[in-house]
């Protein structure tokens, strides 16, 4: 008979185990979880078989108390008088103030990692029985996952903290080196202004002129990647009004000259049947700027690329296609993450920063579509992006529509 009753325990708290287990795997903060305490405390009360079980911690200099039911939270507070002094964090409760509950033994283990002392598991029985090994076991390896998750949640919310200072720190340094670089950039262009140059001295200037158009793409961009940037970018789409064929004739148009100047052929391939769609504007022409920039910059002299805008299974793709070399499957695989170049001989001259397509995938997914590049070796490539012509793209969305206040009349 005792076999049959240790059994069933035994075979109880394992499920309880498992199911506090699954709860702390489901929290990523110290908030979320001091959410599900009470539920673990009232978990562990089961699990032990006990009349109340409570879960005192101190974080942040403050003590906090979670119980299996409302009620006895303040009674384990007006009992706890010394709920964690030092490293043994021993409970000392008053015993008149248990005894009105019922409760006439308590069984306490620290919740402890490494030398941090969190707080204290407390469970109370209505006898003076001291609990059996199978519970005692049993309630230190709760206390020692719930240590655990709390060390993992504290870890988590600094990284977090260090993460978003570092985030701000060099967003703000890149927004200061924007008004220096214009500046440079306008007196160089003004050089000419107040003095005939030699050959050699426009030389120079070009090449500064160059080098400062270098670096504020690469501010732009990388102001763009954490801005856009799924896990931290903090950035709300500005919708409005869309032509995409007016944004890739002006494309095209733009970048005819750098085109002409490599020996290249750069037309526009776009459908009559564009719909207006409500997108951020902005965005959408530094994706297609940054693949247009690219396309320009490694195909051959020569060479052809089109940009082209076309409806498809309800959606808008854009593509820049190009017939420069390819891109190996390999290669294909990571090209969108950040800080990722296809590196060949072919283009040990070509500067970029292996930002601009981590730019393009993001403005894609914000949009609610995609980005991705098809390409044979030797052959070509061809970027697409994909906009879905579907919910908050739509002109008519719910969330595109103005607010429109009746007139009244006197």
């Amino acid at each position: 008979m005792t076999q049959t009753i240790d059994a069933q325990r035994a075979q109880l708290q394992y499920s309880v185990l498992l199911d506090i287990l699954d709860r702390l795997a489901s929290t990523r903060t110290v908030g979320e979880l001091t959410e599900v305490l009470p539920s673990i405390a009232d978990a562990i009360r089961n699990g032990v078989e006990a009349e109340a079980a409570c879960i005192l911690l101190s974080l942040d200099g403050t003590r906090q108390v979670y119980a299996n039911a409302p009620d006895q939270a303040a009674m384990w507070v007006e009992s706890g008088d010394a709920v964690l002094s030092g490293v043994q964090a021993v409970l000392d409760p008053k015993l008149d103030a248990l005894e009105k509950a019922g409760i006439r033994r308590l069984s306490t283990t620290p919740i402890r990692s490494g030398e941090i002392d969190f707080g204290v598991l407390a469970v109370g029985y209505t006898t003076q029985e001291k609990p059996d090994d199978s519970r005692l076991t049993f309630l230190l390896r709760v206390a020692g996952q719930m240590a655990l998750a709390l060390d993992r949640a504290r870890t988590q919310e600094r990284l977090n903290a260090l993460h978003a200072n570092h985030a701000d720190f060099v967003d703000t340094v890149l927004h200061d080196l924007r008004s220096p670089l214009t500046f440079m950039q306008g007196y160089a262009d003004m050089l000419p202004m107040v003095g005939e140059m030699n050959t050699r001295q426009r030389e120079f200037v070009d090449k500064i002129v160059s080098g400062i158009s270098q670096v504020k793409d690469l501010v732009e961009k990388s102001l763009d990647a954490g801005r856009l940037d799924p896990q931290t970018g903090f950035y709300v789409l500005s919708r409005e009004l869309c032509d995409l064929s007016s944004v890739v004739t002006d494309l095209v148009s733009t970048h005819a000259q750098a085109a002409e100047k490599r020996g290249q052929k750069l037309i526009g391939d776009i459908s009559p049947d564009l719909p207006l769609l409500y997108l951020d504007v902005m965005l959408m022409r530094r994706a297609l700027n940054n693949l247009v920039d690219n396309a320009i910059k490694y195909t051959p002299e020569g060479g052809t690329i089109t940009v082209g805008a076309h409806v498809r299974d309800e959606s808008v793709y854009l593509s820049v296609q190009d017939t420069g070399l390819g891109i190996s499957p390999e290669n294909q695989q990571h090209l969108f993450e950040r800080f990722r170049r296809v590196h060949r001989p072919e283009h040990q001259r070509v500067k970029g920063s292996g930002l601009g397509l981590f730019v393009v995938k993001n403005v894609a997914v914000r949009h609610d579509g995609d980005a991705w590049v098809e390409s044979t070796e030797n052959v070509g490539s061809t970027f697409i992006i994909r906009i879905p012509i579907d919910g908050a793209n739509l002109p008519s969305s719910a969330a595109n529509q103005a607010v429109v206040t009746p007139k009244t009349t006197a």
